[in-house]
């Protein structure tokens, strides 16, 4: 049996439930259910104020055909089935997109359920239709499936979605050990890669300055000799205009001293 707490929950669920679906709540009712909400405890004792209350509640039902249990019920089947439409239409435009024939007796079906989800209030016989549907578009569409579809797609990061908590729990929600080992190989390798351009630069700008180092060591080896004879040629000059100032004995060492050089 239901608690209090538990009916207030349950009224406020049946006002919204009518409010959703357009339908029309006996007059006074939808006032009474909704103002029951931080009441509980005076609803808990016997009184005039729960005799309305249960009145409420039991008209609300009455109204809508249907307990709070059908309502959790297709609230709940809304919620499995919605990832499933998604899906379902991520398949429909890839068939469509690639001229790959789906019959009618499988998009109407699904299309259908779609609309019933996006209605709010799914039956057993839509879910049943729906996933008959899907199954036989899986088998058409193979071995493309949705997931095969939302991992070829390129999705770039915004910009704010580093300062993002929610980005960054969205980012390794689905995370697989496979993937997670994918990724920690894909970013070693980058890492190395950019640790070898990184030496490959040093190198070669190294190799260059040595090749420019090479090529003026040998210039200047090649004009070595005729350096030499320059210094030559000048060592021999000076030598003869100190051999014309001399007397005739230091002229006479000279000239020994060049006939021995």
């Amino acid at each position: 049996m239901a608690t209090i707490e538990e009916m207030v929950g349950d009224a406020e669920l049946l006002a919204s439930y009518a409010a959703t679906n357009l339908m029309v709540l006996p007059a006074g009712c939808t006032a009474t259910l909704l103002g029951a909400k931080g009441r509980e405890a005076e609803l808990s004792t016997p009184g005039k104020e729960r005799d309305e209350f249960y009145a409420a509640f039991n008209a609300a039902t009455t109204a809508l055909n249907t307990s709070v249990a059908g309502i959790r019920a297709s609230q709940a089947r809304r919620q499995r089935l919605r990832p499933l439409v998604a899906d379902a239409h991520s398949l429909l435009d890839f068939a469509a997109a690639n001229a790959k024939l789906v019959d009618d007796d499988i998009r109407n079906p699904l299309l259908a359920g779609a609309d019933a989800v996006d209605r709010g209030s799914p039956s057993v016989t839509d879910e049943q239709t729906f996933l008959k549907a899907y199954q036989a578009l899986s088998a058409k569409t193979a071995p493309v499936t949705a997931d095969t579809l939302e991992a070829s797609r390129t999705k770039l990061p915004r910009i704010v979605d580093p300062f993002s908590r929610t980005a960054w729990a969205a980012a390794w929600k689905g995370l697989t050990l496979g993937r997670f080992f994918n990724a920690a190989i894909f970013i070693g390798v980058l890492l190395e890669t950019c640790v070898s351009l990184g030496y490959y630069s040093v190198g070669s700008a190294g190799l260059a300055r040595y090749g420019e180092l090479s090529a003026t060591i040998a210039k200047l080896q090649a004009g070595l000799p005729q350096k030499r004879d320059q210094v030559d040629l000048r060592s021999i000059a000076t030598s003869a205009k100190g051999y014309e100032a001399k007397s005739d004995d230091e002229r006479a060492a000279a000239r020994e001293k060049l006939i021995e050089a």
